[in-house]
């Protein structure tokens, strides 16, 4: 997935050159030059020897705790081929969302992004996860303060998930009916299936 992270956009890594990504993967960690003892950021990498599946991540060295969350895996439609997902998520560890979602067509002689993609939702609707009786204001109150975001990885190698998280948010458990959206890829297409986190 190395030589995947080097052509994405320049956008999928907010603030470093596509020169400085070299160095990201050489070290593993790549400080943003200009900060100071008030505020350094620096990017990190993970998962960098996996063969379909890369992590990477943004956050303060200088305590701030926000960050964002950089995913990439491959699904084959056959053993040179598929589609690559590229994930981005962040804010705070008690507040975050989605922020983008890419979809990427690969085959032997290089990727391309897929435009206006229809395999994938880049959000969900809340009302998918709850109960149907589930009133407009905690609608509205679970979707303004609940966490919500794609996890790519997965243990099933064609799957993965966007999850609802709102367990922090007052009264709002008693309302869901599922916390995951689960997507199965075949090759072509992906499916649906709602489902809890335990199931």
């Amino acid at each position: 997935m190395v030589d995947v992270f080097k052509k994405l956009p320049a956008e999928c890594t907010p603030g470093i050159s596509l020169a400085e990504r070299d160095s990201l993967i050489k070290y593993g960690t790549y400080v943003i030059p200009g900060g100071d003892s008030i505020e350094t950021t620096r990017y990190e990498i993970s998962s960098i020897n996996a063969n379909d599946y890369l992590n990477y991540y943004f956050n303060f060295i200088t305590g701030q705790r926000a960050f964002i969350d950089f995913e990439l895996r491959k699904y084959y439609a056959t053993p040179e081929s598929g589609i690559i997902v590229f994930s981005e998520y962040g804010g705070l560890p008690s507040n975050y969302s989605q922020h983008d979602l890419r979809l990427f067509r690969f085959d032997k002689n290089g990727f391309t992004e897929i435009l206006n993609q229809k395999l994938l939702p880049k959000k969900i609707s809340v009302t998918k996860f709850l109960k149907k009786e589930t009133s407009d204001s905690i609608i509205r109150k679970i979707e303004n303060y609940s966490n919500f975001c794609f996890n790519l990885e997965t243990s099933d190698p064609n799957t993965l998930e966007f999850i609802l998280d709102c367990k922090d948010v007052e009264g709002a458990t008693k309302w869901v009916r599922y916390e995951v959206a689960e997507f199965s890829w075949n090759g072509k297409s992906f499916s649906i299936k709602y489902r809890n986190s335990i199931d």
